[in-house]
């Protein structure tokens, strides 16, 4: 008689990788406060750590390639993935900006999203032109991959308790409502690169002509216009609904997650531009802090972040193909010169030359902090998947330049910006106190102190003979103090 007990451990099935995700989370959970706080270790630097590890080239428990009909496929399904974790980022960094960010500091966002990006654009092209000794167009479409700032990424370092008590709310603020926006000012960019490209043929003017219809007053201005639109309906029926006693313990989280795929849904099949639609929607959501309010006594975005984090970079860490970064176009020296070159000057200078403009910088090293952390991640790993399709890239030598070369960017973000948060963070704590502002820069918000302890913390200096409980719990009442005295302050 045949047993129907079998036991055993299939490699690379959807249970193992189940497993595999949850078992690392509900283990990362036991051990998060040592390895955020005292480590000062980013989530998302553990997960693509740990994706390596059960990647095929250690321990080979997952992997991605062997998910798709060839290695040059993968694009697809971090297409997808990368997609649906952008959206619910972006309208979760604009819920989480006060209202009057929008409304007093719109010429510092501007700037950063215009001129800052535009110059982010050309000069790490013209990094990957010479560096890579590539053409000229496939430059820039590969510089649009990394204009954008990723929202995954910089709310992993501007949020938690570390990240509360030594870096000014301003800053946080600043670089969330950034990144929420920039991986759509990245799609005209791209698309501008990408019609120079196809159609080298047709003269300047022609190109320009169609890119301005076709992008800017189509994909662009429509992509607003239905974003405010759809932010606009759906808070109003959702408190219409709220008030009338219509709704059984609402979830505003899950109505939030629900309506930036919602949006990007409806805009995929009018191509506009999704993202752009997504934090437009969220901007005017989050206008009179509802939302915000709502789920400030919540902590299911901190679980949401945390699974998508896991979810996403352990698949990268597990999908990266070694070989491809010293084959074909790209040579491994190159690669590390490159992204030496952008790391320093792909956002830095701009940052710098611009910062009397971006309001909420109040101090030199604040804008050096801003110019710093502006990761690469989720978002050029999407965009480097739209270009394969978009221009049907098949040949492998050709696929490594656009899809790993952007990786290996990527990989060398998460690991730098992983690891100087802390140093970065004890910087800015310690030196922005004894500055002194000048007289005609404008204050952020309205009468709220900057260089005082309010937001610059640590508050005060813990007894080294208190309890581990103690010096929680007094962790603890001194970033409530301080985010109830900011919003006082904010909301004046």
């Amino acid at each position: 008689m045949a047993s129907v007990i079998n036991i055993e451990f299939p490699e690379n099935s959807i249970t193992v990788v189940l497993f595999l995700l949850t078992a690392f989370v509900i283990l990362f959970s036991f051990i998060s406060y040592f390895v955020k706080e005292r480590l000062f270790l980013s989530e998302p630097l553990v997960a693509t750590l740990v994706g390596i590890l059960v990647g095929p080239k250690v321990l080979g428990w997952i992997d991605p390639l062997s998910w798709v009909a060839h290695d040059n496929h993968i694009h697809h399904l971090t297409f997808e993935i990368s997609q649906a974790i952008i959206l619910i980022q972006i309208i979760c960094a604009v819920i989480q900006t006060p209202k009057n960010f929008f409304k007093h500091h719109w010429k510092g966002l501007v700037t950063l999203w215009g001129p800052v990006s535009i110059y982010m654009w050309i000069v790490t092209g013209l990094i990957f032109k010479f560096g890579l000794n590539i053409d000229f167009w496939p430059a820039f479409i590969l510089s649009s991959c990394t204009t954008p700032t990723d929202p995954v990424l910089a709310n992993s370092i501007v949020s938690g308790r570390f990240a509360t008590l030594h870096i000014p709310i301003n800053i946080r603020y600043v670089l969330s409502a950034e990144s929420a926006g920039n991986d759509g000012v990245a799609y005209p960019l791209f698309l501008l690169a990408f019609l120079f490209h196809t159609q080298g043929h047709k003269s300047v003017i022609v190109n320009i002509l169609q890119w301005f219809g076709e992008v800017i007053c189509y994909s662009v201005i429509l992509a607003v216009i239905f974003g405010c639109l759809m932010g606009f309906c759906t808070k109003y029926v959702f408190k219409l609904c709220l008030q009338k006693k219509l709704m059984d313990k609402p979830s505003f989280m899950a109505f939030l997650v629900c309506l930036a795929l919602c949006t990007g849904a409806i805009c995929d099949f009018f191509t506009i531009s999704n993202y752009i639609a997504v934090c437009c929607a969220g901007v005017v959501i989050a206008w009179d802090d509802f939302f915000a309010s709502e789920m400030s006594n919540t902590h299911a975005q901190e679980a949401l972040d945390m699974l998508m984090n896991w979810a996403f970079f352990i698949f990268f860490g597990s999908s990266i193909k070694w070989e491809a970064f010293n084959s074909g176009h790209l040579v491994l020296w190159r690669l590390f010169l490159v992204t030496a070159l952008i790391f320093v000057f792909r956002r830095l200078p701009a940052v710098l030359v611009f910062r009397n403009w971006i309001t909420p910088i109040r101090f030199f090293k604040e804008s050096i902090y801003v110019g710093w952390f502006g990761p690469v991640g989720v978002g050029a790993m999407w965009y480097t998947s739209l270009a394969i399709q978009r221009l049907h890239v098949i040949e492998n030598d050709e696929y490594n330049m656009y899809y790993y070369s952007i990786m290996f960017i990527v990989l060398l973000s998460i690991i730098l910006h992983g690891i100087t948060v802390p140093i970065a963070h004890m910087t800015l704590t310690y030196t922005t106190r004894s500055f002194h502002k000048k007289d005609n820069d404008a204050a952020w918000p309205k009468d709220m102190p900057i260089d005082g302890n309010i937001i610059s913390g640590p508050i005060k200096k813990l007894d080294d003979h208190d309890a581990p409980g103690d010096n929680e719990s007094k962790d603890e009442n001194m970033i409530q103090n301080q985010e109830s005295d900011i919003q006082i302050n904010v909301n004046k």
